[in-house]
């Protein structure tokens, strides 16, 4: 194999590797939108790194967040109503406030992470944050 070839050959599957793959990464337009309108229904944040991110009373609703880095973001009011958070790292976010009613926490990482009264969460999610801040000591898992 002459130089040349070996060189474009190299050159072609790295521009390959680094084409996005449907449906395995975020969209990068969706980022944009959501940077600059802190709205982004409905859009692919997959595998994004949102970490520290400012997204207060963002609107996420039924954004894909699998695998996404927000730890440490401010999502105080934001709206995550049916979002899918599965694996995603929420440790010391801040979701005071925030509608995560119907959203998918499976495998999420809530350590440290800040609720309160207002934050909208279903029971299930409510348990399994409870369980993961206070601990197991004293909890009725009857029926979970």
């Amino acid at each position: 194999m002459n130089k040349y070839v070996g060189h474009s050959l190299i050159a072609a599957l790295l521009s390959l590797s680094l084409m996005p793959q449907p449906g395995l990464a975020f969209s990068r337009s969706d980022l944009e939108d959501l940077q600059e309108l802190r709205q982004c229904d409905r859009c692919n944040l997959r595998e994004a790194d949102l970490a520290g991110a400012y997204l207060r009373q963002a609107n996420l609703s039924r954004a894909n967040l699998r695998d996404a880095n927000l730890n440490g973001a401010d999502l105080r009011g934001a709206f995550l109503q049916g979002a899918d958070l599965r694996n995603a790292d929420l440790r010391n976010a801040n979701l005071a406030g925030a509608n995560l009613q119907n959203a998918d926490l499976s495998g999420a990482q809530l350590a440290n992470a800040l609720i309160d009264e207002r934050t909208m969460l279903d029971p299930k999610w409510q348990l399994v944050y409870d369980l993961v801040t206070t601990g197991y000591d004293g909890q009725d898992l009857a029926g979970a």
